[in-house]
């Protein structure tokens, strides 16, 4: 009995395995080889360009067909279409599954040639239409494999896939700066190469422990702004040309918006023990800017498409932090500490005169006056109890 449970057991557990087995190859199938090319000498993916490729067999095959599937981006190609096939030779492309199929055709009885020899060269030209421009992208044909008459796999053949790229798109490109900013930051955006555009999102990237996003200034006639988004170090602004209905695209160069940020005050994050040695005020910070979703064409539905692609050059914003905005550093060294409220305490025993620097420093409470409660105030942070000036 434990013999007949032990054997079926085993016979249970190869089954099992055998279930999870892929489908067996047969041995005498020839191994993958390259047979197969893809070329092609497109070099644009602007709104309903043409891409042609030609899909060659490098040499001829006896087979009843030839089988794979075509690889493309949906988002950016309407479906193929197949054509240019050699004499007796036809193809067809499945919607559904992406497959394309091509046998030899009798020309005679209009019907299929059965089983025999796909010819070298040329098997057909597939075209698409490009339905949204991009930079790049990729085709490809992919599992291909020859058939006999009754659907099985007499042999393999290589993927081939061409990379393409857009050599006639559009750049654009944003001006770096530097700017010094005390209380707020002004950043003006502009660009340094711009072809024409219709509408684009704008996307600063900052420290928000520096600065905080305050608001957005239109500096010229020539566009408008949309929507604008703020959280916490990013903001995004839509830029659109003209009322957003004009047929003209925008093309200037200089400042298209200022971004407005409100210098942030240092935070005192420490104990009172770490606080000993004051705390850091960094002079300077940088603003990333970015281009998002550059287009340059309205559809007959007034909504914002594209025509063109655009390659797209983001710049950096250095900010200084001038003196004047380091509340508290009222001796300019970078640190908060006690030798600040000492100052502050002297000049106002009338025992230390103040640069207008040093003065703008040591008016913690911006009242326009340094006294004890300025004082009072920078003993507080450096001890802890409070966060910030």
């Amino acid at each position: 009995m434990k013999k007949f449970v032990a054997c079926l057991m085993a016979c249970l557990m190869a089954v099992s395995v055998i279930g999870v087995q892929p489908e067996p190859v047969r041995a005498d199938l020839p191994p993958e080889t390259n047979v197969l090319e893809l070329t092609t000498t497109a070099s644009s993916l602007n709104l309903n360009d043409e891409v042609t490729l030609t899909l060659n067999l490098k040499g001829s095959v006896s087979a009843y067909e030839l089988r794979g599937y075509l690889k493309f981006d949906p988002e950016v190609f309407y479906d193929p279409n197949l054509r240019d096939f050699p004499k007796d030779v036809y193809g067809y492309y499945e919607s559904g599954s992406r497959e394309c199929v091509f046998y030899k055709f009798n020309s005679n009885t209009g019907t299929s040639a059965g089983s025999s020899t796909l010819p070298s060269g040329k098997l057909c030209t597939i075209s698409l239409q490009v339905k949204k421009a991009v930079n790049e992208t990729e085709i490809g044909f992919e599992f291909a494999r020859f058939v006999d008459s009754s659907g099985n796999v007499i042999r393999y053949a290589n993927d081939t896939t061409r990379k393409l790229t857009n050599t006639k798109g559009k750049e654009i490109e944003l001006a770096p700066a530097t700017i010094t900013g005390s209380s707020t930051v002004t950043v003006p955006v502009r660009f340094l190469k711009n072809p024409g555009f219709r509408s684009l999102t704008l996307k600063a990237t900052y420290d928000s422990t520096r600065l905080a996003f305050a608001a957005v200034e239109n500096a010229d006639s020539k566009i408008r702004i949309g929507s604008t988004s703020a959280g916490t170090g990013v903001v995004t602004v839509d830029v659109l040309s003209g009322d957003g209905q004009t047929s003209e695209d925008y093309k200037g160069t200089a400042v298209v918006v200022n971004l407005i940020f409100r210098v942030v005050k240092p935070t005192n994050t420490g104990s009172n023990s770490s606080n000993s040695n004051g705390i850091q005020n960094p002079r300077y910070t940088n603003i990333d800017l970015s281009l998002e979703n550059v287009r340059d064409k309205f559809d007959d539905t007034s909504d914002v498409t594209t025509e063109s692609s655009f390659k797209t050059t983001g710049a950096r914003v250095n900010v200084i932090l001038s003196d004047a905005q380091l509340i508290g550093d009222v001796n300019g060294n970078n640190k908060i500490d006690l030798v600040d409220a000492l100052y502050v305490i002297q000049y106002y025993n009338k025992e230390r005169t103040l640069t207008s620097v040093e003065y703008a420093a040591a008016d913690v409470n911006r009242d326009g006056q340094v006294n004890l409660v300025d004082a009072l105030r920078i003993l507080e942070y450096y001890n802890g109890k409070i966060t910030y000036l």
